[in-house]
């Protein structure tokens, strides 16, 4: 039994050494193998990402991880990061450039190359780990510097990083100026939150506008970083080149302006109409050519929100004023209070001129013996 058990051990062995020497495979991708079939990948769950990675519009730079998996009856599995260079080095395949690509692009490139060395497999590519890009933060921030951030990471982060914006409370700044050793004049400037502007590697420019993200949630405002990008955060005008709005609206007072804002990107920073707007009318006071005098541009507010929106909707300018009106009489509450010598004092609704007060101590439970 035992001779027949090591004759059994041998010829397992020799076959698995064949095996081997057949399909070109080592153990250790053969084990490989055995862990991507049968093991998730190995994601780096520490990285916080707010929703999943768009392949389509995911562009790949030195630094990223990927997996790529061969599925057949050997199956085997490589993790390659991408170098400096831009290029991917898988075993037994070669170089591939990938810089610049999106995922979904290399997803593609890399299967078409795969399978000029393998037959009969299929092929995977998955993002397991996201690199980290550096980036230059100047302007009105407390800590300017360059900083590192992942290429996922938006605008607001980064200047998170740098200690924020500039323009805070005195009382916050007095705490904060010995630890960071920042003169007074550039660290009591109010920063712009609305004309960041991102200079690329490539020479072109974008612009973020982190306050409409704030207020509105509109996540274009506020863009991903990509490699190398420096983002300049200008000082706001305090006095000039504002725009107000006024009236029937959440949050009514002035509001830095950016080119291209309408009329409805106003009324979103001031949080929408409030309840009680008149949809039908509002005001535009506008300064003249003369830059002193001012005219009235009267609006359809209805129109404004209307399907057609963007046909209606008026392009603003620096130091406009805008007039929400309110609804007359919306919802007036008509009340009065009853004190003293009656069996349920309290507060009661009447109706304007109508409500006798008989009626209302009649409502009040009548007066008590005493």
């Amino acid at each position: 039994m035992q001779n027949r058990l090591l004759r059994t051990e041998i010829i397992f062995s020799f076959l698995w050494l064949f095996l081997l020497a057949a399909t070109g495979f080592t153990q250790e991708s053969l084990e490989a193998g055995f862990k991507a079939r049968f093991l998730p990948p190995a994601v780096d769950f520490g990285q916080a990402l707010e929703s999943s990675i768009d392949p389509e519009t995911y562009v790949l730079g030195p630094g990223d991880m990927l997996q790529v998996d061969l599925w057949g009856e050997m199956p085997t599995s490589f993790q390659t990061i991408v170098t400096p260079e831009g290029t991917l080095l898988l075993p037994t395949v070669g170089k591939i450039e990938v810089g610049g690509l999106t995922l979904s692009k290399v997803k593609e490139v890399v299967k078409k190359r795969v399978l000029r060395q393998y037959r009969n497999v299929d092929v995977t590519t998955t993002l397991i780990k996201l690199r980290n890009v550096r980036i230059s933060v100047t302007g009105a921030v407390f800590r300017p510097g360059v900083y590192v951030a992942t290429s996922t990471d938006r605008v607001s982060e980064v200047i998170e990083r740098a200690g924020g914006f500039t323009g805070v409370e005195e009382a916050k700044w007095r705490a904060l100026s010995s630890d960071l050793g920042l003169q007074s004049s550039v660290a009591m400037a109010e920063a712009s939150k609305r004309r960041i502007r991102i200079l690329h590697r490539d020479r072109t420019n974008s612009y973020a506008d982190i306050l409409k993200f704030q207020t509105t949630g509109d996540i274009s405002c506020n863009p991903v970083v990509r490699d190398g990008d420096v983002i300049y955060v200008p000082v706001r005008d305090t006095t000039v080149g504002l725009y107000g709005i006024f009236g029937a609206v959440r949050a009514p007072g002035y509001f830095e302006y950016a080119p291209g804002d309408r009329l409805t990107d106003l009324i979103a920073l001031a949080h929408g109409l409030s309840l009680d707007a008149d949809s039908l009318m509002a005001e535009i006071v506008r300064f003249g050519p003369d830059q002193v005098s001012t005219f009235t541009v009267p609006v359809d507010l209805s129109l404004v929100f209307s399907p057609e929106s963007q046909i209606h909707d008026i392009p603003l300018m620096p130091d406009d004023r805008v007039y929400i009106r309110f609804k007359p009489h919306f919802h007036e509450k008509h009340q009065v209070t009853v004190a003293g010598e009656v069996r349920f004092p309290g507060t009661y609704a009447i109706e304007e001129d109508q409500t006798c007060l008989s009626e209302i101590i009649e409502m009040a439970g009548g007066v008590t013996s005493e």
